[in-house]
């Protein structure tokens, strides 16, 4: 596994994904508000299901594409 970054440190394993944040415009750590679902569950939600927070900016972004693990 590689090594979080020190702002991704201490996120719980069931609430962490990664996710490109449109304001870094880069892949960032994310928290979601929720236990994360699993792969499947994640790509069949929809717009509001789930809300991921930017760890690195503070962003928070409701629609799950391209968010992952």
């Amino acid at each position: 596994m590689k090594k979080l970054p020190e702002y991704a440190l201490g996120i719980p394993g069931n609430r962490h994904v990664i996710l490109y944040c449109e304001k870094c415009k880069c892949n960032r750590h994310a928290i979601l508000d929720k236990d994360y679902p699993g792969e499947d569950i994640l790509d069949r939600s929809q717009l509001n299901d789930f809300t991921a927070k930017c760890l690195f900016c503070g962003t928070e972004y409701n629609d799950p594409y391209n968010w992952w693990k």
